[in-house]
């Protein structure tokens, strides 16, 4: 499973699904369909004091590949100023109904990536950031034979 993502000095980011999907993994990521539930929690382990504005996780989606990229934030949860000290793991709760598009998608010349962003508003540096995919499509019923 593809928890932990992002590590650098100033801390190790690892994000959580709940098991609302039935467990569904495509291509080692959580797939999820239009209307699930996406529940879960950001892990972050800090390995220097950081103290920030303010801690934001959203649930979004952005184009990759030729030509012009584009996004959308389907949900923010922001958490007010706060320090992250070593040694002590921060974990942050989220929770979204996803809609019913647009679809992940990866073709030759462009891709639409859900993820989960992380950020951490921190004054005078630049701010952490880390992006964890899923899959967003809609579970097909096997036809009858």
């Amino acid at each position: 499973m593809l928890n932990k993502l992002f590590s650098s000095e100033a801390a190790d980011i690892s994000v959580h699904f709940s098991d609302g999907n039935d467990g569904r993994v495509s291509s080692g990521l959580q797939t999820f369909a239009p209307g699930d539930t996406l529940n879960g929690y950001i892990a972050i382990n800090p390995g220097e004091t950081v103290t920030y504005k303010k801690l934001i996780v959203r649930v979004k989606w952005r184009t990759e590949g030729r030509g012009d990229t584009d996004e959308g934030v389907w949900t923010t949860t922001e958490e007010p100023e706060g320090t992250l000290t070593p040694g002590n793991v921060k974990t942050v709760p989220f929770s979204a109904v996803l809609p019913g598009e647009p679809w992940s998608y990866s073709g030759r010349w462009i891709s639409i990536v859900w993820g989960i962003e992380v950020e951490a508003d921190v004054a005078w540096k630049v701010n952490p950031r880390h992006f964890a995919p899923f899959i967003l499509a809609p579970t097909w019923a096997t036809p009858e034979r």
